[in-house]
């Protein structure tokens, strides 16, 4: 019966240590629209206990600002994010920008990238997901096909010209985005645990310049 009631409890205390991550210390780079989002944040030279309080700005997709609370040492910052919060942000690209404040002071710390995923629960059976550039690749696509529609026939000389140079100008900006487009699957491949092998092929004219190669990997 002894054993029986120790063998529970280590059990039991196994799973709330599986079960309960740590809160990172480090701010998110990506997040599910819907999520509860915590960090921690240590400030050597601008220590809560010293009067400093921690605030953090985000933009893009989303306009959102919020300000840390001070964690039980007095010294470290606590950051939550509610999931009421995070369910209204719209997917996307954001970046953020951390900074403190005490009084008139206002001293920047840090920034960097947040991606904001979309939670599927919360979108109909027809959703489909695309990334910034996947959106940017196909409303360039389209601007291109409606400067290819244009009667530029019926334009000046010059006017003819200017219509070349922005349809070339349109055709090389959707040779980049399909790069990135190839880039950012295989970066979603690699952090997945599965391989990469996309061609690209492109075509410059009037010059004769031509590359074709394969993104590849092994992880």
């Amino acid at each position: 019966m002894g054993f029986s009631f120790f063998a529970d409890v280590c059990n039991a205390r196994r799973a709330y240590e599986i079960t309960i991550p740590p809160v990172p210390t480090t701010e998110p780079t990506q997040v599910y629209a819907g999520d509860t989002v915590k960090w921690t944040k240590s400030l050597v030279n601008y220590p809560a206990s010293d009067g400093w309080t921690l605030n953090y700005s985000i933009r893009g997709t989303i306009e959102y600002d919020l300000a840390a609370t001070t964690d039980a040492d007095g010294q470290t910052y606590d950051i939550t994010i509610p999931a009421a919060d995070s369910a209204k942000w719209k997917a996307g690209d954001n970046i953020w920008q951390s900074y403190v404040t005490k009084g008139s002071e206002t001293y920047t710390i840090d920034h960097g990238a947040l991606k904001i995923l979309p939670a599927l629960a919360k979108q109909v059976a027809t959703f489909a997901f695309q990334s910034t550039y996947k959106q940017a690749l196909a409303n360039a696509e389209a601007q291109l096909l409606k400067l290819t529609n244009v009667d530029w026939d019926s334009m000046s000389a010059e006017g003819r010209s200017i219509a070349k140079r922005r349809i070339d100008e349109q055709r090389e900006l959707i040779l980049w985005l399909k790069a990135e487009v190839v880039r950012e699957e295989c970066e979603d491949n690699r952090s997945r645990g599965r391989g990469n092998r996309r061609r690209i092929l492109a075509r410059f004219s009037p010059q004769t310049i031509n590359f074709d190669f394969d993104i590849s990997a092994t992880s």
